[in-house]
C-alpha cells in the first residue's frame, strides 16, 4: 500500500524518459529499425554501449505508447497482492484524452495498443556479468475488460513497479494535455526528455542523438528535417528555448522529482539520505527490476 502511494506521485521516470525504450516516432512501421525488428525475429537491441545493452522483444514501444502510459498513470492506483498494482478506465475517456474519437476504429486501436504494452518484453543486459546481470520484465499483466468494474483494467506488474521503486519519478501531469496534443514523435521525445533535468543547456544534436535520433541510423536529409521541425517547433508552454541551436531550460516549480527510494523509506520510517534532483550533466541509470545497477547511458561532452 505504501509503495503505490509513491507511485501515484509520478507519471513517468528518469531512466524511462533518457533512453530509447519508448522510441521517438508515432508510426514504428515506417522505420528502419522496424524492419530489422521484423528481420530478426520481432527481437532487436534497441541501445548498446561498453556497459550495457538494451534489447527489447516482441513488440516495438512508441511514443503512442507512453502517451498511454502517462494518461494511464495519471490516475490512481490500486494495490494488488504480490505487489503489484492497477488502474480502471472507461475507454472513452482514455480516447477523450488523447484527443481520438469515440468510434469502433478508434476504440480497437486504443485497446491493440494496450495490448502491445502487455506483449512487450524487455531485457538488460550487463557486459559486465552477462550470466549474472540480465533481468528480464514486462509492463503489465493484464490489459482487458472487466466486468466486474465495467471499466477497462490495466495491472501493472511486480517488475516494472520494482523498476519504478529504484528511479526518481516525475510528475509533469500539468504538461501531459500539451504533449498528447503533439503530433510529431520526436518533439514528444524531446520535450519528455528536457523535462527528465532540472537544466539543460545542451546542442540541438546532442538532444537528438540522446532521443537515438542518429543522421547514421536515419540519413542526413530525414535528420535535418527533424532539426528543422525542432527549430521551428513553438516550446514556449514547456519553457523551453531552442535558439541558434542550442536548447535552454530551467525546471519549472509544476514540474515534481521525487526519489522513489527516499519516499517509500519515509513512509516505513526508514532513515533516508537527503533527495537529489537530477542534474543536466548526470549520468542517466538504466534500472534493472531485480537490481539496482548503476549503468552510465552514454553522454555528448555539448
Amino acid at each position: 500500500m505504501k509503495k503505490v502511494e509513491v507511485y501515484n506521485k509520478g507519471i513517468n521516470s528518469i531512466s524511462q524518459m533518457r533512453n530509447a525504450l519508448f522510441l521517438p516516432y508515432i508510426k514504428i512501421e515506417n522505420t528502419n529499425l522496424y524492419k530489422q525488428f521484423i528481420a530478426n525475429e520481432r527481437k532487436v537491441v534497441l541501445f548498446e554501449n561498453e556497459y550495457y545493452k538494451l534489447e527489447i522483444m516482441d513488440h516495438l514501444l512508441s511514443q503512442v505508447h507512453r502517451d498511454i502510459l502517462d494518461v494511464v498513470l495519471n490516475r490512481k492506483l490500486i494495490p494488488l497482492e504480490g505487489d503489484r498494482a492497477y488502474v480502471s478506465f472507461h475507454i472513452n475517456s482514455l480516447l477523450k484524452e488523447l484527443n481520438l474519437h469515440n468510434g469502433k476504429t478508434d476504440r480497437d486501436w486504443v485497446k491493440q495498443k494496450l495490448e502491445e504494452l502487455k506483449r512487450v518484453n524487455i531485457k538488460i543486459i550487463s557486459k559486465k556479468d552477462e550470466a549474472k546481470e540480465t533481468s528480464l520484465y514486462n509492463i503489465c499483466d493484464i490489459a482487458r475488460y472487466s466486468e466486474k468494474l465495467e471499466q477497462y483494467l490495466l495491472v501493472l506488474s511486480t517488475d516494472y513497479l520494482r523498476m519504478l521503486s529504484q528511479d526518481i519519478l516525475v510528475n509533469y501531469s500539468n504538461y501531459l494535455p500539451h504533449i498528447l496534443s503533439i503530433e510529431h514523435g520526436v518533439i514528444k521525445a524531446f520535450v519528455r526528455y528536457v523535462f527528465s533535468h532540472t537544466w539543460v543547456n545542451k546542442t540541438v544534436d546532442s538532444v537528438l542523438l540522446e532521443i537515438e535520433v542518429d543522421p547514421k541510423t536515419m540519413g542526413k536529409r530525414n535528420y535535418q528535417k527533424i532539426k528543422k521541425s525542432i527549430r521551428e517547433y513553438d516550446f514556449l508552454i514547456f519553457g523551453i528555448s531552442v535558439l541558434n541551436n542550442r536548447v535552454k531550460y530551467k525546471k519549472m516549480d509544476d514540474i515534481y522529482f521525487y526519489n522513489a527510494d527516499n519516499e517509500i523509506k519515509k513512509r516505513t520510517n526508514i532513515p533516508v539520505k537527503a533527495n537529489q534532483y537530477p542534474r543536466s550533466d548526470e549520468k542517466s541509470e538504466l534500472i534493472s527490476p531485480y537490481k539496482r545497477t548503476n549503468i552510465p547511458v552514454k553522454r555528448d561532452s555539448s
